[in-house]
């Protein structure tokens, strides 16, 4: 399982303009991911550019779109999604909830 660099990852998204109280609870839950993603988020603490990286035929960038949501928060649902270890109906909730353009009235 891959751990992200919480310091860093806190580092680079307070620098992005997030509050350090939103950081902090993004990071403190942040679970370990398969490992996979490491080399995806490795990339990403290096130059903060959103691969074109797609899973189980869900694009990162998309479900960021759809989910408005960072890219930590979409890797991390992703990562969950394709986990064994996820049960069959909250995989299925993950896939359309990451496919489908969030709703807000």
């Amino acid at each position: 399982m891959y751990k992200i660099d919480k310091e860093k990852a806190k580092t680079i998204l307070v620098r992005q303009g997030y509050s350090p109280t939103a950081v902090g609870r993004l990071l403190n839950n942040y679970p370990p991911l398969l490992d996979q993603f490491g080399p995806v988020i490795d990339q990403w603490m290096i130059d903060q550019v959103i691969p074109d990286y797609e899973v189980d035929g869900v694009s990162v960038k998309a479900a960021m779109e759809n989910h408005i949501s960072h890219f930590l928060t979409t890797i991390r649902d992703l990562s969950e999604m394709i986990d064994p270890a996820t049960p069959k109906d909250l995989k299925e909730s993950f896939q359309y909830l990451l496919r489908h353009q969030t709703i807000i009235r």
